[in-house]
């Protein structure tokens, strides 16, 4: 956030080799990706960085200077995007169109706008593809041609939710299309998906429901699929434990300490100790040093904590890491929330979690 709301174009980072970056966050709110840079190597061995050439100023002398530097980072990527989008708004108006948001999202979920890297069609990595700018602006004064569009793109029940909405809709013409067929492949515990009856040719605003009965401890993975043309992810947690106080029980809790100078997982502790709502924790034997703490589940025993549809959470908030300075004394009711809806990853096993595998994908930003 702010790039995951709705109404806003998330934008993924490439390098010079048209791959993920390494400091680009991924997953499914991404919608485009675009030129970042990586000043840390210089592959096509020109003597330059591979980053992207931005405009500066040098005050050193005491009168400002115009300059060139090199810089990386999402930062750089965004631009690009907001530059096509406004050459394609000029040349709409050249062709008596009109560029509204709608029509940009539909030309860019049907490929006009984009060159499709990784797999087939949208992905988490580089969203509907790595951005054109000729291909964009040629299709900004062309007529679009209608697209089903379902929002949000995937659903997450958590271990408690069980009914959820979600909105389909044509992006160009409502009266354009149809939607004939809804399936959904959960085995049966999503339990309904019902619509109101004042739906027009099945767009307009959906009800999913789940039912936990009967279903052991774990996290349920799911698909429903309009028309067998487009496809949402759905995730559901089930924890059949009465004994959580009247709280939410996030299960099987892993707390870890990590580095601030390497990023990696440096000390960490397991606990089940759950009561009135909270988990005693403790770790023990920390070189001095900052850190930061976090804390999550790993219901796959994949030996990755805050994967989708785990829980995760970080001190004080997960959304904005403090510092934790150990010297050599211990400290007390160090307090924080673990809760679903993040993508983080961090191997619990080996520490080896990276700036890129960790900061950006909790939905921060990492500077330059």
């Amino acid at each position: 956030y702010p790039a995951a709301y709705a109404g806003v174009v998330s934008v993924s980072a490439v390098d010079a080799t048209d791959s993920r970056a390494w400091y680009s966050n991924y997953g499914s709110d991404i919608d485009v990706a675009a030129p970042g840079g990586d000043t840390n190597v210089d592959l096509d061995a020109d003597g330059y960085v591979d980053g992207v050439l931005s405009t500066l100023a040098d005050d050193t002398s005491g009168t400002r200077q115009p300059i060139y530097v090199f810089y990386q980072g999402t930062s750089m990527a965004a631009p690009h995007v907001a530059g096509v989008v406004a050459l394609m708004k000029a040349e709409a108006s050249k062709a008596s169109q009109t560029l509204t948001p709608a029509k940009l999202d539909a030309l860019l979920q049907n490929g006009s706008m984009t060159d499709d890297n990784g797999d087939v069609g949208r992905d988490d990595i580089f969203g509907h593809g790595r951005i054109n700018a000729q291909k964009a602006v040629l299709a900004a004064g062309q007529t679009v041609p209608s697209q089903l569009v379902v929002n949000p793109a995937a659903l997450n029940f958590g271990w408690a939710r069980t009914e959820l909405t979600l909105r389909a809709y044509d992006a160009i013409d409502p009266a354009a299309i149809t939607v004939t067929n809804i399936t959904e492949d959960s085995g049966g515990w999503i339990s309904s998906i019902t619509d109101p009856a004042t739906l027009t040719s099945g767009l307009g605003t959906y009800t999913i429901a789940v039912d936990r009965s009967g279903l052991a401890d774990g996290t349920y993975n799911a698909t429903i699929t309009f028309d067998a043309t487009l496809s949402i992810a759905v995730t559901m947690q089930v924890e059949n434990s009465t004994d959580h106080g009247g709280y939410g029980y996030a299960g099987f809790q892993r707390v870890a300490l990590l580095n601030l100078i390497t990023h990696k997982i440096i000390k960490g502790t397991s606990t089940t100790t759950y009561n009135n709502g909270g988990y005693d924790y403790s770790v023990t034997g920390i070189p001095a040093g900052n850190y930061w703490l976090l804390a999550g589940s790993n219901s796959d025993y994949d030996l990755y904590i805050c994967d989708k549809g785990e829980t995760c959470g970080g001190y004080p908030l997960l959304e904005e890491l403090g510092i934790i300075s150990i010297t050599n004394a211990d400290l007390t009711n160090i307090n924080f929330d673990t809760h679903f809806s993040y993508n983080l990853n961090a191997n619990f096993t080996t520490g080896a979690t990276t700036l890129g595998d960790f900061v950006t994908k909790a939905g921060m930003s990492i500077g330059k």
